[in-house]
């Protein structure tokens, strides 16, 4: 498992190394050579999958229905961005200082009052 995570591509597993055990276990149970108790340990386990999957699915409903509240120390809007090209679009704005955002933190601490009234303004 770790393999797969490495930052080098060239020590993660081949997808003939990952392969290779699933086969091994489709074999196995093809030719019944699993005994009950894996089996068991399966079928629990997939049990398990569909009842947290459903769990998950309740508490991400429940987590939806309520964003609506906004938290009272929440200073964000979060605005929609319609596609790709309108992130360049904003962002190009905003580099040129044709758009400001007072959301955005200023790079250095040498801006003065003036240009926060500018950008708020």
């Amino acid at each position: 498992m770790y393999r797969c995570w490495s930052d080098d591509p060239s020590e993660r597993p081949t997808s003939i190394e990952l392969s290779e055990p699933f086969l091994e276990i489709y074999e196995e149970i093809l030719y019944d050579e699993v005994d009950n108790n894996v089996m068991r340990q399966l079928e629990i386990a997939d049990e398990n999958q569909k009842n947290t999957s459903k769990s998950q699915k309740q508490e991400l409903f429940e987590l939806f229905s309520h964003s609506s509240k906004l938290h009272p120390q929440s200073c964000y809007i979060s605005r929609y961005i319609h596609t790709l090209h309108g992130l360049y679009y904003l962002l190009e704005d905003l580099k040129s200082g044709k758009s400001a955002d007072p959301n955005l933190l200023l790079k250095s601490n040498e801006s003065t009052t003036s240009d926060v009234n500018d950008i708020t303004h």
